[in-house]
Order: C-alpha cells, then sequence, then structure tokens
C-alpha cells in the first residue's frame, strides 16, 4: 500500500448530513487523517481502489447496493485495507453477516457513534510507521 494511503480513510454512507458530521469531527480529532466520502456502493468501491485507504466505515445499506457484499469485496480484492459496517441495523443477524463479509467491526449508529468511530480511528492511525497501532486488536471488536 502506498505511503500515502497510510493516512487516508474512507466513510461510505448514503445520508450525507451523517457522512459530513462524521467527516468534519474526525477531521477536527486527527488533523493528520485525510478523510475521504462516498455516498454509494460504486463511488465507494471507485474510491477505495483509487485511493487505497487504511480504514473503511461502511454503511450496510446504500442506493445501489449493499455495504455488505462491497465488505466481501474489498476483502478479497485489497485484504489490507480494513473494514468496520458503522449501520442502524443492531441485530445479531447483521453483526453475524458483517463477520462473515470481513469486516473488521460493527458499530450501531444508534450506539455512541463518535466514541466508537473515535477510538477506532485512533487505533488505526496510532502506527504512523506502517504497524496498526498498539490499540488496534482491543478497538476491532464484532
Amino acid at each position: 500500500m502506498a505511503e500515502c494511503a497510510r493516512t487516508k480513510m474512507l466513510l461510505v454512507d448514503d445520508a450525507t448530513m451523517f457522512r459530513h458530521f462524521l467527516k468534519d469531527a474526525l477531521c477536527a480529532r486527527f488533523p493528520g487523517v485525510e478523510v475521504l466520502e462516498a455516498g454509494s456502493v460504486a463511488e465507494g468501491y471507485r474510491c477505495v481502489k483509487e485511493h487505497q485507504p487504511r480504514l473503511v466505515l461502511l454503511d450496510v445499506s446504500l442506493p445501489d447496493g449493499n455495504g455488505l457484499a462491497l465488505a466481501r469485496r474489498i476483502r478479497d480484492e485489497l485484504p489490507e485495507v480494513v473494514v468496520c459496517i458503522c449501520t442502524l441495523h443492531d441485530e445479531p443477524e447483521y453483526r453475524q453477516a458483517a463477520a462473515e463479509s470481513g469486516a473488521a467491526c460493527f458499530i450501531c449508529k444508534q450506539g455512541d457513534v463518535w466514541n466508537e468511530a473515535e477510538h477506532l480511528v485512533s487505533a488505526a492511525f496510532e502506527g504512523a510507521n506502517g504497524d496498526r497501532g498498539r490499540g488496534w486488536d482491543t478497538a476491532l471488536r464484532h
């Protein structure tokens, strides 16, 4: 993965206001991390292929397809990119499907999204020399 990609992450969500809120908050908290945005599966896939971000926060329900299918595709084509599912659907079957898709973790939007995302991004980017950071394994939980 390119050196510059280590400081990039991608938000894939069709809820524009949610995406902008999370991007603004993450950019303020992590000024060294470039936060990219996409509103659909196609746009998200294109962005992942072009920028190869270190981390992708991915919604399940997108206007042109299923985020879980995109998670599988990312896992198969770019296994070094870490995907976290971030959705309103907090049912056990969604958590299971997320795990089966290759997602490293699951964040429910009805919970404390900001603290979960902050913890995840902090763990993902604290190791600037290419490792995944000391807190990475404990941050990735389903």
